[in-house]
């Protein structure tokens, strides 16, 4: 009789009616749906959660409102389909953890602390006052490779003359009774040195600690695995957690030092920090950072990282010559 009853039970929270089926719980108590939609929290939370902790995380909801309506994303980063999306908006000093635009709006001042890892290996990690980037040792882990990978190359090599000259036996020979042998196809599963990146963020705030995402990372072709084209795609990946971590910097501290396995760039960063305020500085907060894109002007100039930023004579003329055209044309910056 509840079940078709016009009786519906009202929201502890706005008064609304709730669902009949399915209705989201708190301390077992059903809540409405439009409740329901401002959930923007961490796995589980909710199940710990009183109904006077709800009603309380519901005014922050709409409290948040105003970082909502200021929003203006210049920088996002997928996770890949099903993945999720870290939403930037570094001009205001705000961030999402999705793409959802009524998602809680986080401050700056909410992230703590940031890593990004492949598999167990950290490659960065920041905080308001650091930023650091350690070496990798997929690169030589996958060198290292190279003899198993000419070994397969030949087996794969002896499979496909052995499979030519089956069929030319099959055609020449109209013998029906003829055996054909077996030989099953190589195939290169070596485990990949960089199988799964993760993006790690730690937060100072009421309603939640971390999260973290994960990102696939690099494997071999089976049929065909290549060192090349291995370290091709490893480098493209770990070029577009860089600019992540550089965002993700710049977001928390404009000035944050970046460090190499512990030796601090002060020099990396001075143009670097120099250039951010000059954009900040600008009325035009609509134009998108440059260094905050996969452009492929980028990825057809020859990657230096070590001398990207480097506004000296060390610097790669032809980078220092496109950032130089950035700037004058979308800031107006002069000689």
């Amino acid at each position: 009789m509840g079940l078709f009853s016009n009786n519906k039970k009202l929201c502890p929270v706005c008064g609304n009616p709730t669902p009949r089926l399915l209705a989201t719980k708190i301390q077992d108590t059903p809540i409405c749906k439009e409740c329901d939609k401002k959930i923007y929290l961490p796995k589980g939370r909710t199940d710990r959660m009183t109904i006077d902790d709800f009603k309380q995380y519901i005014q922050f909801y709409e409290d948040n409102q105003a970082l909502r309506d200021q929003f203006e994303e210049n920088y996002s980063f997928n996770f890949g389909l099903f993945g999720g999306d870290l939403v930037l908006d570094i001009f205001h000093g705000l961030f999402r953890v999705n793409c959802d635009k009524d998602s809680l709006a986080f401050q700056a001042d909410n992230l703590k602390s940031f890593r990004i890892l492949e598999d167990s290996r950290v490659l960065f990690e920041g905080n308001h006052q650091e930023l650091k980037h350690y070496d990798s040792k997929v690169p030589e882990k996958v060198k290292q490779l190279e003899p198993q990978i000419a070994q397969f190359q030949m087996q794969m090599r002896e499979y496909e003359m052995f499979e030519r000259l089956e069929r030319m036996h099959e055609e020449n020979d109209k013998d029906d009774n003829h055996y054909h042998e077996y030989h099953p196809r190589p195939s290169f599963d070596v485990a990949s040195p960089a199988d799964t990146f993760h993006v790690e963020l730690t937060f100072d705030h009421p309603y939640w600690d971390n999260i973290m995402w994960d990102w696939t990372g690099v494997s071999f072709d089976s049929d065909s695995p290549s060192v090349e084209a291995f370290l091709s795609c490893y480098e493209d990946k770990t070029e577009s957690l860089h600019t992540l971590a550089l965002n993700l910097a710049h977001l928390m501290n404009p000035n944050v030092k970046e460090m190499t396995a512990g030796e601090k760039k002060p020099d990396l960063w001075k143009s670097r920090s120099n250039l951010l305020r000059a954009i900040r500085s600008n009325s035009c907060r609509s134009t998108k950072v440059f260094w905050m894109q996969e452009s492929s002007q980028k990825k057809n100039l020859q990657r230096r990282k070590s001398s990207y930023w480097e506004f000296n004579d060390k610097a790669d003329p032809e980078r220092v010559s496109l950032i130089y055209e950035i700037c004058k044309n979308n800031f107006q910056m002069v000689r």
